[in-house]
């Protein structure tokens, strides 16, 4: 059995549902990130699990007990939020403590963990500051600190990195999963951050509109999205409404163009599927395997550093990014000129024509 299972959670406010159906089984010690635009659904699944939402259906059990329905206190819980939420008349030891001493631990164990969490941190010499003397790093390690010390079944993370500055958020990443790896604890981090999602994560759900769109490992959802969402919201896709020729064996057509998939598509001959392919994929010069090319007209070259971004347009104004790097970025085009793209088969990506709901974990 899973140590975290979460089985058809549906909230409604009034009229308005914010969570439809949501299901996820957790490992124990697995970090889990919700991931989706804002509105989407993904803090009121994590206040659920918390217990600060109470479901309109559904279930949420925890190493096997069903806390559907039992209060925060009582669910062993660690939450960390955006704000960090520190007390602000407590020195960081205090705020680190204040958890421990409502659980009614010995004032001589309080210290020796309050101790442990302030070297865990790397603030072994800060415990007498108060948090406005705190940089908003040093803040978010404090809240999770406070958040582990109680050493909870479950850690929530509730974008707890948005309010730094981008430095400092890929920091305190790296020392967020280290942190979780060490203590073995399950996480689950909620965030609108792609890149965080994918650079901490076991798994990723990603979320639209209160439905799960897809779950998977970060190299599953970005390699193989499942719907035109997930395509398009992790990382950048060029997505392209093809013709079936012949679905078996992966015949397509685009424009006049005839595409490979390399792969069977489901459909049957005539029908359009959408077709999902990442900009890193492209070429603009022909090259081993790519037996697949576009005409396309180029509308902007944009320098990125490691990268050149060129936006194009292709038959039918369907507007299209490739991302060129190392030798392929030499010798550019200029705008406004025509140039073929080529790519393998096995990097066009069929997409689920129907959406919300299509997840499989």
């Amino acid at each position: 059995m899973s140590f975290l299972t979460v089985r058809g959670l549906r909230k409604a406010f009034g009229t308005t549902i914010a969570v439809q159906d949501f299901s996820l089984e957790a490992e124990r010690g697995e970090f889990v990130s919700l991931l989706g635009p804002s509105g989407c659904g993904k803090t009121t699944v994590l206040r659920m699990i918390a217990g600060f939402e109470t479901p309109s259906a559904g279930s949420v059990t925890i190493d096997g007990e069903d806390v559907t329905h039992l209060p925060t206190r009582t669910r062993r819980i660690g939450m960390v939020f955006q704000s960090y939420a520190l007390f602000p008349n407590l020195t960081v030891e205090g705020n680190i403590a204040f958890g421990l001493k409502v659980a009614g631990m010995k004032r001589e164990e309080i210290a020796v963990r309050v101790k442990e969490m302030l070297s865990l941190i790397g603030l072994p010499q800060l415990g007498g500051r108060y948090p406005v003397e705190l940089s908003g790093g040093q803040q978010q390690r404090v809240a999770l600190a406070r958040a582990i010390a109680i050493r909870p079944r479950i850690l929530l993370l509730d974008e707890p990195l948005s309010a730094l500055d981008a430095k400092i958020r890929v920091s305190l990443r790296e020392e967020l999963r280290a942190i979780q790896r060490e203590l073995g604890i399950t996480a689950i981090f909620v965030t609108h951050d792609q890149e965080e999602a994918l650079a901490l994560s076991h798994r990723v759900v990603v979320m639209s509109e209160g439905w799960v769109e897809q779950i998977g490992t970060p190299a599953d959802v970005y390699r193989t999205p499942r719907t035109p969402f997930v395509a398009t919201f992790v990382g950048t896709a060029n997505v392209l409404p093809c013709r079936i020729e012949d679905a078996a064996a992966g015949v397509l057509s685009f424009g006049g163009a005839r595409l490979e998939a390399g792969h069977p598509v489901s459909g049957g001959a005539g029908e359009t599927v959408q077709m999902a392919l990442r900009p890193e994929a492209i070429a603009i010069n022909p090259f081993e395997g790519a037996s697949n090319s576009l005409a396309a007209t180029v509308r902007d070259v944009t320098f990125l550093g490691p990268v050149v971004r060129l936006r194009l347009m292709l038959a039918g104004d369907v507007a299209a990014v490739v991302d060129l790097h190392g030798e392929g970025a030499r010798d550019l085009p200029e705008a406004g000129s025509a140039v073929m793209l080529w790519f393998r088969p096995e990097t066009l990506q069929l997409l689920d024509r129907h959406g919300h709901g299509a997840a499989r974990a």
